[in-house]
């Protein structure tokens, strides 16, 4: 209940804002004051390990987290601890798309970009994070090019599996972000082709996840096309392969009404 009231109010910068900042801070203090909850109260963490810092990262409190920093018996290693798969306070902000929790991160002495390269479990950085965070996301993923210490080389990480930001955008139907990532000359056409050890692409992962929008997207670039679409695997799966292995029935009609595809392609199944 409390943790869902400090994340609920709207930031507005106006006298409203800094009264409903006073009183974020002032429920924490009475939580930490009071004799039957206290610290530990505070210091609860959720199912998938997320604690009270994560909530105010992902809901832009910035305000909640330097008092978390100023807090004696939290603090920066109360900061600095992960959710159940490894993913930090950067993590859930870049998911929310708050470029201003980023930069208090930056900023903050011993957190910094050190901080802000650390990856989860399986290898995603803040940018594969911030991919996710729909309209929000270019933002975020501008905010993390022009960061010095993070920059283009780190947009160009992959996570374990192989997966860049191009993947993760394909998987989930970001067309925009591939589009952010199509025009910006160093990451442009090779992060877009750029493909996983086992030659999967960012089409079999729009096939497999049923995004047929991407899949016209990459049908509408020439520097794409179908040449790209027909790419398969290293062991000969197509994108008809992939959509039907995740059931994307959307995909495989997209693939039939398409003529340069045409039902061929689909018998390759």
């Amino acid at each position: 209940g409390v943790l869902a009231w400090v994340g609920a109010q709207p930031l507005q910068f106006d006298a409203k804002f800094f009264n409903e900042t006073r009183k974020q801070r002032s429920v924490l203090e009475w939580v930490r004051d009071s004799p039957r909850l206290g610290i530990d109260f505070l210091k609860v963490v959720r199912n998938d390990g997320s604690t009270i810092a994560h909530t105010a990262a992902a809901n832009n409190r910035h305000n909640v987290l330097e008092w978390v920093r100023e807090s004696p018996h939290l603090g920066l290693s109360f900061l600095k601890q992960t959710r159940s798969n490894g993913s930090t306070i950067a993590h859930v902000a870049a998911e929310n798309g708050e470029p201003d929790i980023l930069t208090w991160i930056r900023d903050c002495p011993r957190l910094g970009v050190e901080f802000l390269s650390q990856a989860s479990s399986d290898g995603s950085t803040v940018a594969h994070a911030a991919t996710t965070c729909g309209k929000k996301s270019r933002n975020a993923l501008e905010w993390i090019r022009k960061c010095p210490g993070l920059g283009i080389d780190f947009l160009q990480r992959s996570r374990h599996d192989g997966w860049t930001i191009a993947h993760v955008a394909a998987s989930i139907g970001e067309y925009d972000v591939l589009e952010w990532i199509r025009v910006r000359p160093e990451l442009g056409l090779d992060l877009l082709k750029q493909a996983r050890t086992d030659g999967l692409t960012i089409a079999h992962v729009a096939a497999a996840h049923n995004e047929h929008e991407v899949l016209q997207w990459i049908r509408n670039r020439p520097e794409l096309g179908f040449d790209f679409l027909k790419l398969a695997r290293h062991d000969g799966s197509t994108i008809a392969h992939a959509a039907a292995e995740g059931g994307g029935s959307n995909a495989l009609e997209w693939i039939r009404s398409c003529p340069e595809l045409d039902v061929g392609f689909l018998k390759q199944v």
